[in-house]
């Protein structure tokens, strides 16, 4: 009961008693199912908690001498069990409203909580993956070799080309270069290259295997020409700076950016990283594609069948280069939403209550471990222990306190959970 000494049988850690900031008071045994007392908070005053009875809410309701117990603060409990809040008497009232949801702890118990969890019996279909589509890289089994990649980029970065498109591939090409160092004869110029000045034209000219430049790239009319170094499966270790000057001997041209296209961003080796403008990998390239409202309208509304041929090659194409693809089945999708729509309509505040449930215990584990920190913080000043960096957080029904120790280069987590396959409380040790 809240004042009174601890008793010398208690058959609790005593240590842990005298430092929790939160007590349950109740009576023996009522704490274990449905009628469990409420919720108080040591050293602040909160007159619902403090005056409240260790009563159950059966006992609540049967006569006010089973309410009064003998001795010490204890007593003041059974003389003030009338006591109102908000217009409702006695804790009892109180407790409904807490359970009610009305009142609310600030860690989020009420006790325990008969939830209606019934629609976890419901069977849910499961959306199978769609098959991989085909695609002619994987049939030819071209996907990797850099020649028959060269020339599909060539196709595409071509805005006169039959693929419709127009300048789309080479725009998202270019835009990913911007800001990048134009190149002269004698390598960086220090110039950022700005790539609006250059989007939307038609004036490219373009050439594979040009003097060993996978795809060259030349717009006199602008004097720019741009170098594709195409790197799959190899290492970066061409001449940029042949490339470079090769690029300036085009007539009209007058500023060169070399640029590689991998799976994966490449560095340049000195002393040709002077020649290199950037490095862009092909999920960059196919992420700034996709981004153009253009290929939205060129898809919503393809032209002619070269274009429509065009764009699905263009697909294909990508997902060979960055092992990636999306597909979906507009009926399936829809069964998907049906399905989840008639769930919640039988059983939203079921599925509500279960998720509030789950919300509030994950709280009251984040609040626990707030109320360890200082604690351990004390007892590691006392010991002598020197922290580096700590951590206090939690995430789906794990919460934790860790600490790194760097004299020895280890790290401990003291870690609470409400996941049945983990210890209530367990401890997670690492080197680093």
């Amino acid at each position: 009961m809240t004042g009174d000494d601890l008793p010398d049988d208690l058959d609790m850690n005593k240590f842990l008693l005298r430092n929790c900031r939160r007590w349950m008071v109740g009576q023996r045994g009522s704490l274990l199912d449905l009628e469990a007392a409420l919720l108080t908070e040591r050293g602040i005053p909160t007159p619902l908690a403090l005056r409240a009875s260790a009563l159950t809410v059966e006992e609540c309701q049967s006569s006010p001498e089973r309410a009064a117990p003998d001795r010490g603060s204890a007593g003041r409990i059974g003389q003030e069990r009338s006591m109102v809040l908000d217009g409702e008497p006695h804790a009892c009232s109180a407790r409904k409203r807490i359970a009610s949801g009305a009142l609310a702890d600030p860690t989020g118990y009420c006790g325990p909580v008969a939830l209606d969890i019934s629609f976890l019996t419901v069977p849910l279909g499961l959306a199978a993956p769609p098959a991989r589509p085909v695609n002619v890289y994987d049939i030819l089994r071209e996907g990797w070799r850099e020649t028959r990649v060269d020339m599909t980029l060539l196709f595409f970065l071509d805005p006169n080309e039959r693929h419709g498109l127009g300048s789309l591939v080479i725009d998202a090409l270019l835009t990913l270069l911007d800001g990048a160092d134009l190149v002269g004869a004698r390598g960086g110029t220090g110039v950022p290259f700005d790539a609006g000045t250059y989007l939307g034209s038609d004036e490219w000219e373009l050439g594979s295997q040009v003097d060993y430049i996978d795809v060259l790239a030349v717009n006199r009319t602008s004097g720019l020409a741009l170098v594709v170094e195409n790197k799959i499966g190899h290492v970066l270790n061409n001449p940029l700076d042949a490339y470079a000057r090769r690029a300036l001997s085009e007539e009209g041209v007058d500023a060169v950016l070399v640029a590689t296209l991998a799976p994966q961003h490449r560095v340049a080796p000195e002393p040709q990283a002077a020649w290199h403008s950037r490095s862009i990998t092909y999920a960059e390239l196919r992420a700034q594609i996709r981004s153009s409202a253009d290929l939205v309208d060129h898809l919503l509304s393809p032209v002619d069948t070269n274009q429509r041929r065009s764009l699905d090659l263009l697909q294909q194409f990508m997902e060979a280069r960055t092992e990636g693809w999306s597909m979906s089945d507009n009926t399936v999708d829809a069964a998907r939403i049906d399905e989840w729509r008639a769930l919640l309509e039988k059983h939203g505040d079921a599925v509500s209550q279960f998720l509030t449930a789950r919300s509030n215990v994950e709280r009251t584990l984040r609040a626990r471990v707030r109320r360890l920190e200082p604690l351990i913080d004390t007892q590691l000043k006392d010991a002598g222990f020197v922290v580096g960096w700590e951590s206090h957080s939690g995430s789906k029904g794990v919460a934790w306190n860790a600490y790194h120790f760097p004299d020895i280069d280890w790290s401990y987590e003291l870690k609470l959970s409400v996941k049945p396959e983990h210890p209530s409380i367990f401890i997670y040790e690492y080197r680093g």
